[in-house]
């Protein structure tokens, strides 16, 4: 960590109160390369929407720091990767984390189908949210929309790194998209489209997922 403001903040549910260290390594990696950072973790809410939904609505509260990085506490990357996913500038983007596979199986990645390409970045439908960032502008307009739609609560997430926003915005909810029943990563994600981001995968970001009971 730096004396600065942070100009990242990641965002960790840790529904299980644990991390792995390959994911507490990329937070060190980060604080070595200078990186002015915040961490805020979820560990006592045991639903993961309401994890998500707490620390974004936080994040929204706060201002000053200019993106949201959603990196789940089974995940971890490089810091350079993550320095690599801010330097696109874009408002949405994620790196493709792995899925479990059947042994002999073809590799699954948490992102949906590919809709175009956008210099070294792919577009899709959707993404997940296991290591996925957002900008300010991003986190500020899913939060608008929500409120817009009456999708607010009085928050009872206990927040580790933050004091909590108070009022948590449905934004990660599961629910019909399209006459589909949806996750909430994928229901956020239409959202965004919906109100003009693209959806950015970066592919040549390696990944790794350990199969810890967290997220």
């Amino acid at each position: 960590m730096t004396g600065e403001p942070p100009a990242l903040v990641v965002a960790t549910p840790a529904c299980g109160g644990l991390a792995h260290v390959d994911h507490v390594a990329t937070l060190v990696g980060l604080a070595r390369a200078g990186v002015a950072l915040a961490h805020v973790t979820a560990s006592g809410e045991r639903d993961e929407a309401r994890a998500r939904n707490a620390m974004l609505s936080a994040f929204h509260a706060r201002g000053g720091a200019a993106h949201l990085f959603f990196l789940d506490a089974d995940v971890g990357m490089a810091a350079d990767d993550v320095l690599r996913l801010l330097g696109h500038g874009r408002d949405v983007v994620a790196a493709a984390v792995p899925l479990e596979t059947a042994p002999g199986g073809e590799p699954r990645f948490d992102v949906g189908r590919a809709v175009g390409e956008d210099g070294p970045l792919t577009l899709h439908e959707h993404a997940g949210v296991s290591a996925l960032l957002l900008s300010r502008r991003a986190v500020d307009a899913l939060v608008s929309d929500a409120r817009a739609a009456g999708f607010a609560y009085a928050s009872s997430t206990p927040l580790e790194g933050d004091p909590g926003a108070g009022i948590d915005y449905d934004v990660f909810r599961a629910g019909a998209v399209d006459g589909e029943y949806v996750t909430g990563a994928v229901r956020a994600c239409a959202t965004l489209r919906r109100l003009g981001f693209a959806i950015h995968v970066d592919p040549a970001i390696v990944v790794r997922r350990h199969r810890i009971a967290v997220l």
